[in-house]
């Protein structure tokens, strides 16, 4: 064989050890069409870790999950409400864990009194909606008597139904939040009673907080926070059963 074939047999040698080696390659894309990232793996793990910590029920909070789920607090609650009914005045909001986490805004607008319940993902799952009446005069007097009574004095007559829904309602940015309502009363009763529900509210013409607080042994007490200042206004021990 001359030095002329010898290169050309070499070459075509090379290029058929090219074309096998190429199609073996390609024959391992087919089998394995992804390649596992291990940064891709590792960040799936990151996610699936919950961060939990320790929380007043009401206020602001978020979980990590695969996916992040944001909870809103009271005042996301009173949002839900007011976007629901534009206008609307606010007469009372809570919030309850007794059968699940669930915030309950009371309000009226337009001649109607309005109840929703309100999940801590912010969705309205349950509405009531009651036409504002007059009742008789005297029955009002022995349901608000001192409001009436208020009234009629300073020459007013009795109120109507919506009259005493207006001196009822309030502004949510005027007040403390559930959770300084609750360090209030930590240092009153000590750190180991925790909210099992809260209402706020107003008693007469005092915007208030209703807490009810339970311990590690069932012990039960209502504490009544003034919810402007913080002031605790009184306290209900309840009985323990045992």
């Amino acid at each position: 064989m001359n030095l002329k074939t010898c290169v050309k047999a070499k070459v075509l040698t090379i290029g058929l050890a090219g074309i096998v080696t190429a199609g073996i390659v390609n024959a391992e894309d087919i089998t394995n069409p992804t390649t596992e990232n291990p940064m891709a793996t590792e960040a799936t793990i990151n996610d699936t870790n919950t961060n939990q910590n320790s929380i007043l029920p009401g206020d602001s909070h978020t979980t990590s999950s695969v996916k992040s789920e944001k909870r809103i607090d009271y005042k996301g609650a009173t949002s839900a409400f007011l976007t629901a009914y534009p206008n609307a005045n606010i007469t009372a909001v809570s919030y309850t864990m007794k059968y699940m986490p669930m915030y309950e805004v009371e309000g009226f607008v337009d001649g109607q009194k309005i109840s929703v319940n309100i999940t801590e993902s912010g969705e309205i799952i349950k509405r009531k909606v009651k036409t504002i009446q007059d009742g008789d005069s005297l029955e009002h007097m022995a349901k608000e008597g001192w409001k009436q009574l208020k009234s009629f004095v300073q020459g007013k007559g009795f109120l109507t139904a919506e009259e005493r829904l207006m001196s009822k309602s309030f502004d949510v940015n005027n007040v403390i939040t559930p959770d300084q309502a609750k360090s209030a009363v930590e240092k009153a009763l000590g750190s180991e009673f925790k909210v099992a529900s809260w209402e706020l509210e107003k008693d007469k013409d005092l915007l208030v907080y209703d807490l009810d607080m339970v311990d590690n042994t069932g012990k039960k007490v209502e504490v009544t926070v003034n919810a402007t200042n913080g002031e605790i206004i009184r306290t209900d021990m309840k009985k323990h059963k045992h």
